[in-house]
């Protein structure tokens, strides 16, 4: 087991622990392996993207002693991205996809790629392509910083996306965009089908979550979890009760309310109308919840997550164990320094600790100053430099 293991994500509102579906699909993996760790958002720590290629998140960072030693050093390596997470976990813990056949892991891989590929296309253009949703989203992601760059990285991330990995769809009406969705939710569905999880029980042996698993989670949740005004994604993820069931499932098993890694322990009572849900699962909202449904929601979760454990642990005790988070404080003594204490999801979603918020408001008003002034000086300085290149060149 590896001593110590961080996970940098991007950060996420107050009802989900990042917005990035990878991340969130990093900690369903990480809590299938029965892997402690400790989730920091990075979005507003420069330092730490920088140990990543292209700033590549999410990241995991391995602490491990060099010697038995208590004041022994201390080896960090570095993992940026889902698969080479999934990949150094595989050698180095547990092979989540051990047991399957060459063909199921190429069918997952298969499947994988549609995910992340057009399911997550279908994401962004809802998102930042739907005009009722763009405020939503530049609301999101200018959350986490204070002004002007609460202003300024919205429109750009929006440019970026718009401009750049979207252009592609520009000439594609939303009616297609959601088609190609519900192909994806179509396929994902008949894989399923009547299991728990998509290759649980496919033979003697084969039971519990997988890497697909894992993925699938990560961007499902996501879409069917953020408030947006326009919810056609979700009511359309809601047409398929075996997926939804899938995501709650996995929810309420590996993701214990009382986990504050993981923001959103409950599952949401609205924006999620389901078409015909599972029978036996009254805590599934519908697209007719009244308010008494919803005010009974909270109670239905926490009998529902007690189930799923125990048939979890009943059927496969050593591939799919209940995930429990990590009791006490990391002993790693960067735990103490200002980064990991400010911006752990933790901290900023902790409302009684009011000294370290209000230190970090600081932080962040000291780093938009510097920002701001060094765009001004650059500026200033712009056709100094230029008359002087000018001068050279003559």
């Amino acid at each position: 087991m590896v001593k110590q293991v961080w996970l940098y994500q991007h950060s996420g509102i107050s009802s989900i622990a990042s917005l990035d579906p990878a991340c969130l699909s990093a900690h369903a993996f990480l809590r299938f392996i029965n892997q402690p760790y400790t989730a920091l958002s990075t979005d507003t720590v420069g330092n730490v993207a920088s140990h990543t290629p292209a700033c590549t998140l999410p990241m995991i960072r391995i602490d491990e002693p060099m010697s038995e030693s208590p004041d022994a050093r201390i080896q960090e390596e570095f993992i940026p991205g889902f698969d080479s997470i999934v990949e150094y976990m595989r050698r180095h813990v547990h092979d989540l996809d051990a047991g399957l056949l060459p063909s199921e892991i190429a069918e997952s891989r298969a499947f994988i790629a549609m995910v992340t590929g057009e399911l997550h296309d279908v994401t962004l253009y809802h998102a930042w392509k739907v005009a009722a949703n763009i405020d939503e989203s530049r609301r999101n992601v200018g959350s986490f910083y204070s002004f002007p760059l609460s202003v300024i990285i919205p429109y750009l991330t929006g440019s970026h996306y718009t401009h750049g990995h979207l252009a592609r769809y520009n000439d594609r009406a939303p009616e297609d965009m959601y088609e190609m969705a519900r192909r994806c939710y179509d396929a994902l569905s008949k894989r399923l089908g009547s299991r728990s999880f998509f290759y649980d029980g496919m033979r003697m042996g084969i039971t519990g979550p997988r890497v697909l698993d894992a993925v699938v989670f990560g961007h499902l949740f996501l879409q069917a979890t953020v408030p947006y005004k326009d919810m056609r994604l979700a009511t359309l993820l809601g047409e398929f009760p075996n997926l939804v069931q899938f995501i709650h499932k996995i929810h309420t098993t590996y993701f214990p309310s009382s986990d504050p890694s993981f923001p959103g322990g409950i599952w949401p009572t609205s924006g999620l109308p389901v078409t015909n849900p599972p029978s036996g699962d009254a805590s599934l909202p519908t697209s007719s919840s009244s308010s008494s449904s919803s005010s009974s929601s909270s109670a239905n979760d926490t009998s529902s997550a007690s189930a799923s454990a125990a048939s979890t642990s009943a059927s496969s005790p050593s591939s799919s164990p209940k995930y429990t988070p990590p009791t006490g404080p990391p002993a790693h003594p960067e735990d103490a320094s200002w980064w990991a204490r400010w911006f752990s999801s933790t901290t900023r979603n902790n409302p009684n600790d009011q000294a370290r918020i209000e230190k970090m408001k600081i932080v962040r008003s000291r780093n938009s100053f510097l920002f701001v002034s060094a765009v001004a000086m650059g500026i200033h300085l712009a056709p100094l430099a230029i008359r002087f290149y000018r001068i050279g060149k003559v």
